[in-house]
C-alpha cells in the first residue's frame, strides 16, 4: 500500500507546475474535520491531497496583472480540473479510490496550512480505499447536454 501512495506522491510531483499539492494524513484529518464540512465522514482514515492555483499566472501576461483574455484566473480553475482528473485516473489504475471534494471551507484549509493569498484554495481530494459505492444518477438524454449547430 505505501508504494501506492508513493507512486501517486511521484505523479503528482510530475504535473503539478503551477499548483501546490499537500498531502495530509487521517490524524490531519480529524483534527481538521470542519473544514471538510459535510464530506468530512466520506474522507475518514483517507490520505487528503489539498489543490491550489497560484493565481494571476495562468491567463495573465508576464507582469501578472493583465488578463489574457476574459477567462482571467478561471485558467487556474481549468488546469487545476485536469490536474485533478489525472490524480484520480492514476489512483484508480492503482487500485485505489478517490473523492474530489469542492465542499470545504477554504479559508480554514487556507490557515491551517499556511497557504500564501496568492493562491487559490479550490479542492480536497481523498485517496484510500471506499468502503461504498454511491449511486449514480440517471444519465441525461444527449438533447439535454449536446446542441449541434
Amino acid at each position: 500500500m505505501a508504494f501506492s501512495y508513493i507512486m501517486l506522491v511521484l505523479l503528482v510531483a510530475l504535473i503539478s507546475v503551477g499548483f501546490m499539492l499537500v498531502f495530509l494524513d487521517g490524524y490531519v484529518v480529524s483534527r481538521e474535520r470542519e473544514s471538510l464540512e459535510r464530506n468530512a465522514a466520506k474522507a475518514e482514515g483517507a490520505a487528503l491531497i489539498v489543490a491550489t492555483f497560484v493565481k494571476n499566472v495562468a491567463g495573465f501576461s508576464a507582469d501578472g496583472k493583465t488578463a489574457d483574455n476574459e477567462c482571467g484566473n478561471g485558467w487556474g480553475y481549468y488546469d487545476l480540473g485536469l490536474a485533478s482528473e489525472h490524480i484520480c485516473l492514476a489512483a484508480k489504475d492503482l487500485g485505489l479510490d478517490t473523492l474530489i471534494m469542492g465542499l470545504r471551507d477554504g479559508e480554514k484549509i487556507r490557515k491551517f496550512l499556511s497557504v500564501p493569498e496568492t493562491e487559490q484554495v479550490v479542492a480536497v481530494i481523498a485517496v484510500g480505499h471506499g468502503t461504498s459505492q454511491p449511486a449514480k444518477p440517471p444519465r441525461k438524454n444527449t438533447d439535454e447536454v449536446l446542441k449541434f449547430f
